[in-house]
């Protein structure tokens, strides 16, 4: 088989595996978000961010994060405090509401997940969780290249405009 079509085939399973991890009933209230207000809840599993890292963890403006931000806000499932450091800063964080939707959301992905791997057996399953562990650095790398090449696009796009 050709790398293109071996490129085409990885795509396509991996897309599906992708939709079978993700599916979920369609009442679940988690289908109603963009996936851009997803990613940024489940960033804040880990505690309270600012609006600044929160844009560069996602490659967006500071603009464009904290507009997602207000509609998670008005939705009640994050909110806005000072940072107890630094009064300037404002933090945001997930709300109890916010975390029980994000919480769910993972459980019913490592269920999906786990359905998939039952359905391999253990042998099969152990050879494929090593296979994507000596994937994950070429993963690491290849988006370490692409965000190295966005930024230094920015940074000549600011150059070449006029003062």
């Amino acid at each position: 088989m050709s790398q293109c079509n071996d490129a085409q085939r990885l795509e396509a399973l991996l897309s599906r595996v992708i939709y079978t991890l993700n599916f979920q009933r369609s009442e679940d209230p988690i289908l109603m978000l963009p996936i851009a207000q997803v990613r940024f809840m489940r960033a804040l599993l880990r505690g309270p961010r600012t609006v600044t890292d929160l844009a560069e963890s996602f490659n967006t403006s500071p603009s464009a994060a904290s507009q997602l931000i207000s509609r998670l806000v008005s939705a009640s499932l994050v909110n806005r405090l000072d940072d107890p450091k630094d009064r300037r800063v404002r933090l945001v964080r997930l709300t109890e509401k916010g975390q029980n939707l994000i919480q769910s959301r993972h459980e019913k992905r490592t269920d999906n997940a786990q359905k998939m791997l039952n359905g391999l057996g253990e042998e099969r399953s152990n050879r494929l969780l090593d296979i994507l562990a000596e994937l994950e650095p070429v993963c690491i790398d290849i988006t370490a290249k692409a965000s190295l090449n966005s930024e230094e696009l920015a940074s000549t796009s600011q150059e070449e405009l006029p003062s």
